[in-house]
């Protein structure tokens, strides 16, 4: 598999139960700019099937920075969707982002 940029984690979320389908969050670090993530999610998700939707300011509000969202069908009368919030770089170097995948049914 290949790598693209190097990044930690730093705590997952399971919101599987309450959504009643698959949602799980993941909250990620990394050294690299802001924009170099935004670019790397861009270009790698459509590599991997992926179709990115929307690129751009934080959507709703409780989300700042910018975001990349992405979806994909699935064969199982399901589609997924990614939506990857990434975080201004703090002062100290850091550029936190957040990723979070869910199942939605085609209906929705």
């Amino acid at each position: 598999m290949e790598k693209y940029f190097d990044a930690y984690v730093a705590v997952t979320i399971n919101n599987s139960q309450s959504a009643g389908q698959y949602d799980e969050t993941a909250d990620f670090a990394t050294s690299q700019a802001g924009d170099e993530v935004v670019d790397t999610f861009k270009t790698v998700l459509p590599k991997l099937g992926w179709q990115v939707i929307y690129s751009g300011p934080g959507l709703g509000a409780h989300r700042s920075g910018t975001e990349v969202l992405a979806k994909r069908g699935s064969s199982d009368g399901y589609e997924w969707e990614v939506g990857v919030i990434v975080s201004p770089t703090t002062a100290a170097g850091t550029t936190p982002f957040s990723a979070e995948v869910l199942e939605l049914s085609d209906d929705t």
